[in-house]
């Protein structure tokens, strides 16, 4: 009788993942949809306050150093990062990649008041200018999506889907991914990590939708 169950069980599974399209292997999601922020893990050079609200994960800071909210691995192997940005407000925020300290990463900011993307890999300190600096439609008032692939030592930042800029570091080869603030406040959410090694887990949560969760989340 067991080993029926556990065979109807197993098909049973194998039918849902199939229908729901949400086996994807490499993939690690994060809507914040289950009210919590499980497996971020916060740095931060000043106090900083991190929080779900709202189905999106904020963060605020008010000192002109860095807070980061951080996920997954030293050994990461990342590809791409997508994450939607509301509510914006003050000087800086940043998507942080190839993470190995809070003074060492690669990393594509947005300059809240130039409405600008701007490239500023730390390497111990920031060096004197950005890697780059190019001119993005932010608003504000509205939602946006910033995204980054990496192709080896090659960063290509992208702004509500449209390539905008890119730079090229060859100090570091892995990392975590983080979700920065700077003198500001911004919630961050839908977040899509992309790579060979990301591993991923995933789960339905009681309304229905698909929520992701790393590995169990170092539980």
């Amino acid at each position: 009788m067991d080993k029926h169950f556990s065979k109807l069980f197993l098909a049973v599974l194998s039918v849902i993942f199939a229908t729901s399209n949400i086996v994807l292997a490499g993939v690690f999601r994060d809507n914040f949809d289950d009210g919590d922020a499980k497996g971020w893990v916060i740095v931060e050079n000043a106090p900083s306050k991190w929080s779900v609200i709202k189905g999106g994960y904020n963060g605020s800071i008010n000192d002109g150093v860095e807070s980061i909210a951080l996920i997954g691995e030293d050994s990461w192997e990342v590809e791409s990062i997508e994450v939607k940005i509301r509510d914006v407000k003050g000087e800086w925020l940043a998507i942080v990649f190839k993470y190995q300290d809070i003074n060492n990463f690669e990393s594509w900011w947005l300059n809240v008041p130039n409405k600008t993307l701007e490239a500023w890999p730390k390497m111990g300190n920031y060096e004197g200018n950005a890697r780059a600096t190019v001119a993005v439609p932010f608003d504000p008032n509205k939602e946006c999506t910033i995204g980054v692939n990496i192709s080896g030592d090659d960063y290509d930042a992208f702004f509500d889907g449209k390539k905008v800029g890119s730079y090229k570091n060859t100090k570091f080869k892995t990392g975590k991914v983080g979700l920065l603030v700077w003198a500001s406040s911004a919630t961050f959410d839908d977040v899509v990590i992309k790579g060979p090694n990301v591993p991923t887990v995933m789960a339905i949560d009681p309304k229905g939708k698909c929520a992701t969760f790393w590995g169990k989340l170092k539980e």
